[in-house]
């Protein structure tokens, strides 16, 4: 190491090494050489994607006609049958000219018209996804190391409305991924396969590993056609909020033949859960429990009185007119307020008790009479 000092300055040079100055260079020149080498492959790989992209539009166009003229004749099916397992199969050339990435373009045509149809249209062409290897290539993604991977997977399968697949969709709940278990879910809520409704409903009870929603929308897919399992699964449940969530769900599917389980939960000790079952029983429409109605418009918590007064005027029911009308008194101004609106939406003579007690010297039932006329008057009810 040699040390020179001159005209008030000092520098220092490695002798037999690399100097500093060398050393700062070389660093800044690879780091320009990497950052030119990762633009370069940014580009490289959006001209690629770009080429395959305009080469996927450009046969999409075939496979589109293919898959339309599938539908108009048993001959055309036979078609792209055979096409689609060529390509599934990797079979490029032949007669159509097929080859590589056509199979992005055949799914692509394939879930574009699956999409929009229902029926046995529908059903030629999941068949003819299921035949030629669609269906085992869809299961082969449910297990891939990409969670993307598998996602697309459960949604391609649930547009192609593959029953089939609901083995594989059932193992699919117990993703490492939330995301593939809610579309697993909601795909098999579609797809209407009685052996995955008990999977449904476990996940409806297990909040912490399902969200709420997802679970009770799958179940929701399902229609009416789970109401039997759900009522028997009601009866064994503890969990009060568990049970709250059934009894919401049974008044979305508004099914008549959940109405006699829910009649005894008029008297739960839960007054959460008897105002769940008044509004579910209204919803449904069960004119049999409009006489507990009336009973209940006198109920000590005020919650159950303007749940009440809410159901009789889903219900219609004119012989409560009297009974609505002292509740225009009432000390809590939401069950007022909840009478008076039932009585509005009663025609005439529900209107006419309104205006009598505008006419009335009671504060209360003066104040939200006049309150609930000019609302309607104006449109806001």
């Amino acid at each position: 190491m040699l040390r020179s000092t001159g005209a008030g300055r000092t520098w220092l040079r490695c002798e037999g090494g690399v100097s500093p100055t060398a050393l700062v260079l070389g660093i800044i020149v690879v780091c320009v050489a990497l950052i030119i080498a990762m633009i370069s492959f940014v580009m490289l790989e959006r001209l690629l994607l770009g080429l395959v992209g305009s080469y996927t539009s450009k046969r999409a166009a075939f496979f589109d006609d293919l898959v339309l003229h599938a539908l108009d004749a048993p001959q055309y099916a036979q078609r792209l049958r055979a096409i689609a397992c060529c390509v599934y199969a990797h079979w490029w050339g032949g007669a159509p000219g097929l080859r590589p990435f056509d199979r992005w373009s055949l799914e692509r045509s394939l879930l574009w018209a699956a999409a929009e149809l229902r029926g046995a249209d529908r059903q030629i062409l999941t068949a003819i996804f299921e035949d030629a290897g669609g269906l085992a290539r869809g299961l082969r993604q449910l297990r891939a190391f990409s969670d993307h991977q598998r996602l697309a997977a459960v949604q391609k399968l649930r547009i192609m409305h593959s029953r089939r697949a609901v083995p594989g969709l059932i193992r699919a709940l117990n993703d490492r991924n939330q995301s593939v278990r809610h579309a697993a879910l909601r795909t098999l809520g579609e797809l209407g396969d009685e052996q995955a409704y008990p999977f449904l409903l476990d996940a409806l009870e297990a909040p912490a590993r399902y969200a709420p929603y997802w679970a009770a929308d799958s179940v929701l897919a399902a229609g009416s056609a789970i109401v039997p399992l759900l009522v028997a699964r009601f009866a064994t449940l503890r969990d009060p909020q568990i049970r709250m969530l059934y009894v919401r769900l049974f008044g979305l599917l508004r099914d008549p033949a959940v109405s006699q389980h829910l009649l005894p939960l008029l008297d739960a000790p839960d007054i959460s859960l008897r105002i769940a079952a008044i509004k579910t029983l209204s919803a449904i429409g069960d004119a049999e429990f409009v006489g507990r109605l009336h009973l209940m418009l006198a109920d000590p918590h005020w919650e159950v009185r303007a749940a009440s007064a809410t159901a009789l005027g889903a219900l219609t029911d004119l012989e409560s007119l009297p009974t609505l009308a002292r509740l225009l008194a009432d000390p809590v101004y939401l069950v007022r307020y909840s009478a008076a609106h039932t009585l509005s939406t009663l025609g005439t003579d529900g209107q006419a008790e309104l205006r009598a007690a505008v006419e009335a010297n009671h504060p209360h039932a003066h104040a939200i009479a006049r309150q609930v006329l000019s609302e309607h008057a104006h449109g806001l009810l």
